[in-house]
């Protein structure tokens, strides 16, 4: 997912091969910021819920944030591979990460210290993604079973299992039941 909404709506947020992040005014198209740094394509981009920065992930091996008032880089968390997914915890505090590898790492954000692995049965993850109350994440990767997971211990809770291939995306319902 190169692409994501603000949390209010305003802004469109977009990553690209070009290894930018661009910001776009939702309503006129408008383009107000390019936002340079990654060395590497840009995979996805998420608005922390707060609104106030915007995480990316790139082929270079990292996870940068930004200001997305200002467009500054605030700061990087280096990866141990390459990053396709993330997703930012509701609470804004934690953010899990996936790519290529053996394990999708959660990330203490303020700290910038992980705090567990979760391990992954192919060595590609395609997306990761909290439940709206934050107490569980569901990993996709090309296996042919997905995972849920206790976002607060990093626990196995259950696996989905029954596609006939790789697992290419995942969802939480709005309501959280499923």
């Amino acid at each position: 997912e190169g692409a994501a909404f603000s949390p209010d709506g305003k802004l469109v947020a977009t990553g690209s091969y070009d290894d930018k992040v661009r910001l776009w005014d939702a309503m006129t198209g408008q383009l107000l910021l390019t936002l340079s740094g990654h060395e590497g394509d840009v995979g996805q981009v998420a608005f922390s819920p707060d609104g106030k920065q915007l995480a990316s992930t790139s082929y270079d091996k990292t996870v940068k944030f930004w200001d997305v008032a200002t467009g500054q880089e605030l700061f990087t968390i280096p990866q141990p591979a390459e990053v396709h997914c993330l997703d930012f915890s509701p609470d804004g505090k934690r953010l899990i990460v996936g790519g290529t590898g053996d394990t999708a790492i959660v990330w203490d954000i303020a700290a910038r210290q992980e705090v567990f692995r979760i391990p992954v049965r192919s060595k590609i993850v395609y997306y990761d993604l909290f439940s709206h109350d934050g107490t569980r994440i569901v990993i996709a990767d090309n296996s042919e079973t997905a995972t849920v997971w206790d976002a607060a211990t990093g626990q196995l809770i259950m696996e989905l299992v029954g596609h006939g291939g790789a697992i290419a995306g995942a969802a939480w319902s709005r309501d959280g039941k499923y």
